[in-house]
């Protein structure tokens, strides 16, 4: 389901006269997403921007058939737009693909199915690939080359994964390696800010294996399932999506796509 982030960084205001307008749209946009978020709790994931606007949108509460036609209204004033940077280029195609992708949103709100490609091409724009059993058949032929020891590959591919499984109480201690690790790497090309905050938590029955959620001011808290099955190559990669460096993340899209 799509999920949006929010941030009072987008109210930033830009100096043409163009790049005001493309604001504008981007202000609405902001605040279309809250009113969508009315109908749909899951919608807004975060919002750290100004309270009053969400609640606006909560005691407005318009209807769906009253946001699509906002919707629609906010792309037709993209629709035609000459950049006149690099930025604004990025920003137009941003706000056209997250406006449309409300589109889709509101209509399966509204009651209408759609193929699982048709929805992630509309929601997300992005379809997963197709191959046929060959392709497959062949990976896992390149896979037996490559495991070592006796047995199916599914029993040898085991075997190796069993080799890094961390145990329950190494847990955090890798975590916290790996997050200083990745933090120390990224410094080396990115100006990460001095006093952010970061706190991990580990959780248990949840539908996803970690989330990150930025809370503004330079904090951030990331949670994680402690799979019994965790391993050192997936749990570094955890560490390095998640917690390394999601401010920096968070600013760099406020800049280059709001």
């Amino acid at each position: 389901m799509k999920k949006i982030i929010l941030g009072g960084a987008a109210m930033l205001l830009a100096s043409s006269a163009f790049a005001a307008s493309v604001q504008d749209v981007a202000e609405r946009y902001m605040k279309l997403v809250l009113a969508i978020g009315v109908h749909d709790s899951s919608y807004v994931d975060a919002y750290y921007g100004p309270a009053e606007l969400q609640k606006e949108a909560t005691d407005a509460k318009k209807s769906l058939a009253t946001i699509r036609a906002e919707v629609d209204a906010a792309l037709k004033d993209l629709a035609g737009q000459k950049a006149a940077s690099a930025d604004e280029t990025l920003r137009i195609e941003f706000l056209n693909k997250q406006l449309s992708s409300m589109l889709t949103r509101i209509d399966m709100l509204n009651g209408q199915k759609f193929s699982f490609d048709d929805e992630t091409a509309r929601l997300y724009d992005a379809v997963s690939p197709h191959h046929d059993r060959a392709y497959y058949l062949k990976l896992v032929a390149e896979i037996d080359k490559l495991l070592p020891g006796k047995g199916t590959v599914p029993e040898r591919l085991k075997v190796f994964r069993d080799k890094m499984v961390i145990p329950k109480d190494k847990l955090k201690p890798v975590f916290d390696a790996s997050i200083k690790e990745c933090r120390a790497r990224s410094a080396k090309y990115i100006d990460l800010p001095a006093n952010e905050s970061f706190v991990l938590e580990f959780v248990t029955n949840k539908p996803w294996s970690g989330y990150n959620w930025y809370k503004a001011t330079r904090r951030a808290s990331s949670r994680s399932i402690p799979s019994s099955r965790s391993t050192s190559t997936a749990r570094s990669t955890w560490a390095a999506m998640k917690a390394i460096p999601a401010i920096t993340r968070t600013t760099r899209c406020w800049k280059s796509r709001w």
